[in-house]
């Protein structure tokens, strides 16, 4: 067979694959635990931040949690207070947080499971395209039954919901 009938041959099958898969779905990657330790830039404004909040025990509570920056926004901070004074049982304190000089400043603070994913599609929310939801679980195979919490970026804020299972 010519070069030229394969090449023809393979452009009717893709379009053919094409029109027989339909629409296509987002892709979801398997949720990630947040186990890494907070990089150590961000140990003195979550030591402010919690003293600030009144917490008590900062050492054990900045040694034990959990973190690490936002791909696309560095200085943004997704933290998980993994101390017992900010969990109840598998959920944990979890701060999205912005760096500004040596304060952090919260964006989102919600309770929520270790394991995290993101979406591959920018979906409209009020008319507009926002980032793929980053979605907490506890396990990394959500149960119908267990959802967990999503957060929606928005230009001018985070919104906190419910996952949909």
């Amino acid at each position: 067979m010519s070069s030229a009938k394969l090449a023809v041959a393979l452009i009717a099958s893709l379009l053919i694959i094409a029109m027989l898969a339909g629409r296509s779905h987002a892709q979801i990657a398997t949720p990630e635990p947040i186990e890494s330790s907070l990089p150590e830039r961000w140990h003195a404004p979550l030591a402010q931040f919690l003293r600030d909040f009144g917490a008590r025990d900062l050492a054990a509570i900045v040694a034990g949690a959990k973190g690490s920056p936002l791909h696309h926004l560095p200085d943004t901070v997704i933290i998980r207070l993994e101390h017992s004074s900010a969990c109840f049982k598998e959920i944990c304190l979890t701060i999205v947080g912005e760096s500004k000089g040596q304060k952090l400043h919260p964006l989102a603070m919600f309770m929520a499971g270790k394991w995290v994913t993101r979406g591959d599609v920018f979906p409209q929310f009020l008319g507009t395209s926002v980032y793929p939801p980053l979605s907490f679980y506890t396990s990394r195979e959500p149960l119908p039954d267990t959802g967990g919490v999503a957060l929606v970026e928005t230009r001018l804020g985070w919104i906190v919901s419910t996952t949909q299972q």
